[in-house]
């Protein structure tokens, strides 16, 4: 919250006696940020064409304990039919519970707990089909992730991975007619596969420069303003 600009704060519900989490909310409360806490079937409407939904947790009216696993956020956010699905640490539990509360294709997932082999399940993947898929780590790590059986699982579905440890932080543009990012750029002007061109000027290339999607675009006539999202 020092770093990027917050109107509302998104909450599970859970807490924690950590001092990361302390902190986080401590600047929560000095900065009196709104808070509101998810709960499956809410929706989001963003403004300028950006809508988000909520999948996950679903409802504690039994006073049952919230979980910081199978309770973890399932959020898809969706701009002119490009969805980018966003998860926490959900494992299995928590995965059959956001696709019984309908949730269907994806276009972008960001992977859960940076690559937990609890979570990103085959049957998962199978529902939510996505074409692009980012994982967020470092190397070395504490929990020596990602597991190769996630790595296995996405390869396995199709899923095109891009992952912080080899590109640094990824940064995505969606206009609802393409999808770009830093280094290559998709889209579908008036044939049926989509053409590829860099969207920086010529700059030295790097060695792991390559295509870093798989096509899925819906024709658009007009490219609107993109929506960015940054995953870090």
């Amino acid at each position: 919250m020092r770093n990027f600009p917050v109107d509302e704060v998104l909450w599970t519900g859970q807490t924690d006696s950590t001092q990361t989490w302390r902190t986080f909310w401590s600047e929560v409360r000095t900065r009196q940020l709104p808070v509101t806490q998810l709960a499956a079937g809410q929706v989001f409407d963003w403004g300028g064409g950006v809508t988000a939904y909520v999948y996950n947790p679903g409802p504690h009216t039994d006073g049952s304990t919230i979980s910081e696993y199978d309770d973890s956020h399932v959020l898809l956010v969706e701009y002119r039919g490009i969805r980018v699905l966003f998860v926490g640490d959900i494992h299995g539990r928590g995965e059959r519970q956001a696709l019984a509360a309908g949730l269907q294709k994806v276009d972008i997932l960001k992977v859960a707990e940076h690559g937990s082999a609890s979570g990103s399940s085959a049957d998962f993947l199978a529902a939510i089909r996505p074409n692009l898929a980012t994982l967020s780590y470092a190397v070395p790590n504490s929990f020596d992730l990602p597991n190769p059986l996630v790595l296995n699982r996405l390869a396995q579905a199709g899923v095109t991975t891009l992952d912080t440890a080899d590109h640094g932080t990824l940064t995505i543009s969606v206009d609802g007619y393409s999808v770009a990012m830093d280094h290559c750029r998709f889209s579908r002007p008036s044939s049926e596969f989509p053409r590829i061109s860099d969207t920086r000027p010529a700059a030295p290339r790097r060695a792991w420069r390559r295509p870093c999607c798989r096509p899925w675009w819906r024709g658009r006539s007009t490219p609107s303003p993109a929506l960015r999202s940054t995953l870090a």
